[in-house]
Order: C-alpha cells, then sequence, then structure tokens
C-alpha cells in the first residue's frame, strides 16, 4: 500500500489545493477555484488507479504463488481506459499458461477488465443514466464536464446501451455457437468501380474484409481464414459501416476470449475511424501503402530506398525526416520535390499507426511475410509489412 500512496500523491495534492486557491485569489472566483480543485483531484485519481494496477501487476511478477501455472510471456504492454478520472494508462505483463496455452493479462483479470474494455464499468453506468434524457451524441460528451478526457462517441454510447439492454439480449440467437479466436484482423480500402456506359466516371466502393490470418495453400499462394466480405457504397456513413464491422464482430466471436482486433488500411480518414468504434482495436498502417511511400519519396535510387525503409522498420522518426529533407535537396526538378514532401507529410500523419506495425510485427506475421532487405550491402531478414 505504501507504494501507492506515497510522498508523490501527498506533494501533488499540496499542488492542487494551492494552485485552486490561487485561482480564487486571482479575481477569477470561487467556480475557478472549484473547476481547478476538481481537475487536479481527477488527475491524482487516473494517477493512483494507474499505480493500484501496476502495484497487483508486480506483485503477480515478483510471486509466481499468485498466479501458478501461469508464465511471463511479455513485460510491460501498454492499456488505456477511460475511468470516472479520465484516461488511465497503465502498464501490465502478458502471462501464459503452461497447461493450456491460453494468454491473458492477469492484472486486467484481477480488476475486472475484459481484452477489449476500453471504459470502466462506472463510466459506463455513468453513460447509461446520461442517455435517458440525451441522445447518444450529447451523452457521449456530457461527462467531459465532470471529467477531462472522458468525452466519448455517439457509437460508444449505444455500444454501452446495446451491452445492458435486456431487449437487445433477447433478440440474440441464444442456440448459436460463436468462434474463439484470440486475433482478428479488418483489412479496409477503396476500390476504384467503373459506371456502366461511355463517358462516366469511376467511383471509390469501399471495402472492408475481416479475417483470422492466413494459412498456405500453395508455394506461393494462401487463403484468408474466416474471411468475410463487406462493401458499401460511395457515400456511406462512417458510423454505418463500422456499426456493421461491429454487429458481425460481436455476432460470430467471443469477443472477451480476443486478445487483439487489428484495423489495417490506408491512413483514410473513415478507416482511422474504426478504432474509435470497435473497442480496444488497433489501427495499423498497411504495408502496402507504406512501402508504395518508400518508393516514392526514394524514386530509383536503390540505396537512398533501403536506407529509407530500414530507419522506419528501426523506428527513427528523427534520421527518417532527415533522409526525406535530404531527398527534397537533392531534387532537381519541382514535381519530384513535391512528392517527396506530400511523402513527408503522410509518414509523419501516420507515425502511430506504422509505429504500431513495429510493436506488433511478432502478431502480424500470420498475416504478412517475412521478407529480405538489402541494407548496405549485406541481406537482412527483417518483418516488412505486405
Amino acid at each position: 500500500m505504501q507504494s501507492i500512496f506515497d510522498e508523490i500523491i501527498v506533494n501533488s495534492f499540496r499542488e492542487v489545493v494551492e494552485k485552486s486557491i490561487a485561482e480564487f485569489f486571482s479575481g477569477k472566483g470561487l467556480s475557478a477555484f472549484q473547476q481547478e480543485y476538481r481537475d487536479g483531484m481527477n488527475e491524482i485519481g487516473t494517477f493512483i488507479q494507474q499505480r493500484l494496477i501496476e502495484f497487483i501487476d508486480q506483485e503477480l511478477v515478483e510471486d509466481p504463488s499468485l498466479r501458478r501455472d501461469w508464465v511471463i510471456e511479455r513485460r510491460n504492454d501498454e492499456k488505456t481506459i477511460l475511468s470516472p478520472f479520465g484516461p488511465v494508462v497503465f502498464k501490465r505483463t502478458y502471462f501464459r499458461n503452461k497447461t493450456t496455452g491460453k494468454y491473458a493479462y492477469l492484472a486486467d483479470r484481477l480488476v475486472g477488465y475484459t481484452p477489449h474494455q476500453r471504459l470502466d464499468t462506472l463510466l459506463e453506468a455513468d453513460l447509461l443514466e446520461e442517455v435517458v434524457n440525451k441522445s447518444f451524441r450529447k451523452s457521449g460528451e456530457s461527462l467531459e464536464k465532470q471529467a477531462r478526457g472522458t468525452s466519448v462517441s455517439g457509437q460508444t454510447v449505444l455500444n454501452v446501451v446495446r451491452k445492458f439492454e435486456p431487449e437487445q439480449i433477447e433478440i440474440k440467437e441464444k442456440s448459436k455457437v460463436k468462434k474463439k479466436c484470440q486475433i482478428i484482423y479488418i483489412e479496409a480500402d477503396e476500390d476504384h468501380v467503373a459506371h456502366q456506359g461511355k463517358g462516366t466516371r469511376a467511383f471509390e466502393q469501399r471495402l472492408v474484409y475481416v479475417h483470422e490470418g492466413r494459412s498456405r495453400v500453395g508455394k506461393d499462394r494462401y487463403e484468408l481464414i474466416g474471411k468475410k466480405y463487406f462493401t458499401f457504397e460511395p457515400g456511406t456513413k462512417t458510423e454505418y459501416i463500422w456499426n456493421t464491422i461491429w454487429q458481425y464482430l460481436d455476432d460470430t466471436y467471443e469477443l472477451a476470449e480476443t486478445e487483439h482486433i487489428f484495423i489495417l488500411g490506408d491512413g483514410a480518414s473513415w478507416i482511422k475511424a474504426g478504432a474509435e468504434y470497435i473497442p480496444c482495436s488497433t489501427y495499423v498502417l498497411d504495408g502496402f501503402h507504406l512501402r508504395m511511400a518508400i518508393l516514392r519519396a526514394a524514386g530509383d535510387n536503390e540505396d537512398n530506398r533501403q536506407a529509407l525503409a530500414h530507419v522506419i522498420w528501426a523506428g527513427k522518426r528523427t534520421e527518417m525526416n532527415r533522409l526525406l529533407q535530404n531527398f527534397h535537396a537533392d531534387a532537381k526538378e519541382e514535381p519530384r520535390k513535391e512528392t517527396i514532401r506530400s511523402v513527408y507529410k503522410y509518414l509523419n500523419n501516420h507515425w502511430g499507426a506504422i509505429q504500431a506495425r513495429w510493436h506488433y510485427q511478432l502478431l502480424l506475421i500470420t498475416l504478412f511475410d517475412r521478407i529480405l532487405l538489402t541494407i548496405g550491402g549485406r541481406q537482412r531478414q527483417s518483418i516488412a509489412p505486405a
């Protein structure tokens, strides 16, 4: 307990009180004091909750008797949960059961969090109270007044309502056996489809396909496992697309048994939005568009291609930008410079999704091949996104 509540907490509380009183005496009045005090106490609340969960995790790591048959697989995996105090970011350990072969975050289990839970149970209860007299969107925004960072989308509120609403539970087919899958992949893209008739323009149809990885069926042939394809006409609302996908996942899989849901795409806003609608999913920039960006930036210079690929796979953002700036300085024509500027913006805007590829590379290997990259005249094996 002492490791959770210590001098840091005491000092933080003292700072909150001092800042709050300072707000009052600065002439801003009692409301400013109350706002400052509430925000400060919420921050302390998130910090204590983080420490509590990480304390439990550390106990599990240090005392094997608390986790019989479970061994450490990986340390310091990060999770963010929205609590009544605000977003709580904490790190915990991934364990594997030697007997069953299953994987789990035991600290999450002990505090009651399911693998894909994004909202704290108490915050869900607060949202249900709000939605009685407000729209889903306004209900999702209303909790922000009580704690910064707790605003959620209307779709998230709808998902909470579905989770607890008895009528929705009764509608589901009770006899249907849901699939258990540790990893689910959702790939999204836009396909150019030509209209019938001469002189008519093509349109972009939105495609989403869900699968469980792929298996080799020939020397150079693979087949997606458990694939399900969805197509959506131009103009289809993003909310409708991802609500459809979420409904399929919820109807098809035992999501409590699912460890990871990956959403892969080219960075289009409607694809990235999937991570907001699908609870605890991770958006990853797909490898095809990442490779194309590298090729566009480096042009036909093979050394530049390999150098740029190397620093990106290594997660070295500063070096990546330095290389791109050098490419730009060496370019002779304006169209070439414009291409490099475009790639510079693209890679930096999607850096988090690129980093996700590196962080989860061992999980993505079931979907993507290992390829050989030639770096500095030597061949080096690396996880290169497809």
